[in-house]
């Protein structure tokens, strides 16, 4: 009687929680539904740490090598600018009309921006020069 009264009952969805957790363990569809929930869980959650400490491991390493190439390329930047100012004070103070009182400043202003394109011009052919042998097949 109290079989068909359950069964009665889980027609109308009036079971108890208890009474639902027991048809579950004693039915064989509650326990291959139980097991079938349990692995999907299981699984899922094993899943998405393996994903997530992959999605890290990748973001750091993509994020470190992004980080050496900007390093490198600034540091390159920063010793061009610098050998371009030792270059150009090195070649002005070798110039002794700058030197001189006799010589106006307007005059003295037109050879530093002579000298400092004269640079910039020599460092683009260097670039070019460079850029070029790397670009020529070794034999």
């Amino acid at each position: 009687m109290k079989k068909i009264k359950a069964h009665t009952d889980r027609k109308k969805g009036n079971l108890s929680i208890n009474e639902l957790k027991r048809l579950y363990h004693e039915t064989i569809k509650g326990k291959i539904t139980i097991s079938v929930l349990a692995l999907v869980i299981i699984s899922l959650t094993v899943l998405g740490i393996v994903t997530s400490v992959l999605n890290n491991h990748s973001t750091n390493s993509t994020l470190e090598r992004n980080m050496k190439a900007t390093a490198r390329v600034a540091s390159e930047r920063v010793e061009w600018e610098m050998t371009s100012y030792r270059n150009l004070a090195a070649d002005l103070g070798l110039m002794t009309r700058l030197s001189r009182e006799d010589v106006p400043l307007e005059e003295k202003q037109e050879m530093d921006y002579a000298q400092r394109c004269h640079v910039e011009y020599t460092e683009n052919l260097r670039k070019k020069l460079k850029k070029h042998l790397q670009n020529v097949p070794e034999s």
